[in-house]
């Protein structure tokens, strides 16, 4: 209301162009979940990627610190994949982005305001690595797949604590996500069977082992674990 009445006071009759709040792009999109527990959401990330084997994604991060973590965490599992924030200079972004585009990049892991702008061509899924809070920032992300009539897949990972964002979204929206299930862990995929991997070199038994352990232990993988 605010911006039609700032409208007539400054424009000539000026058009309105209204979205069907009841169709939006996600409609163009298969829509999937996961539920996990929320204490080793990294790990069972690196298991959906397996699972789903995308050739290229854009990872969505709530907050600037997690996408610094899961960017590391994925490359300990032996993905390429980088993070962009605003921690990062103008030139660095350039380069990420580069990568990203040219698909020597596969995986980019960000925030919503850091994405803004962003816009990769056949860009195969998108992951809610944390689901957003609001459904119109669902839309936002996923719409950044699927473009131009082609295919676009939406995953995210759904704790105890996202499931109301989540019911909302489906209220909202009238989207029906396909629920799909993580397989048990496969101790002989300890890095991607996949041409997205940051090295072929296979990691040592002490770098594989360190998250195994923190979970183990209690902790959640990308918990920083104070000096004893």
């Amino acid at each position: 209301e605010d911006v039609v009445r700032i409208a007539n006071r400054h424009m000539r009759q000026p058009e309105q162009i209204k979205l069907s709040q009841g169709y939006v792009s996600v409609h163009d999109i298969t829509h999937g979940y996961y539920m996990i527990n929320g204490m080793g959401r990294a790990r069972d990330l690196v298991r959906v990627l397996q699972h789903e084997q995308p050739q290229s994604a854009i990872i969505f991060c709530n907050t600037r610190e997690d996408t610094n973590l899961v960017a590391s965490y994925l490359r300990q599992s032996g993905y390429k994949a980088e993070a962009i924030s605003s921690d990062l200079t103008q030139k660095e972004r350039e380069r990420v982005m580069g990568e990203m585009k040219q698909k020597t990049l596969p995986f980019l892991v960000a925030t919503d305001i850091a994405a803004r702008g962003i816009d990769i061509s056949d860009l195969g899924h998108v992951i809610n690595y944390t689901f957003p809070e609001s459904p119109e920032v669902y839309v936002h992300r996923t719409g950044r797949t699927g473009r131009a009539g082609k295919s676009g897949i939406a995953i995210s990972l759904i704790g105890p604590r996202e499931l109301g964002s989540f019911y909302m979204l489906k209220l909202i929206y009238k989207i029906k996500p396909e629920e799909r299930t993580l397989p048990p862990p496969d101790p002989r995929k300890s890095t991607p069977l996949t041409d997205n991997t940051a090295s072929t070199e296979t990691p040592s038994p002490e770098s594989a082992a360190a998250p195994v352990e923190l979970t183990e232990a209690g902790h959640h993988p990308l918990e920083k674990i104070a000096p004893k």
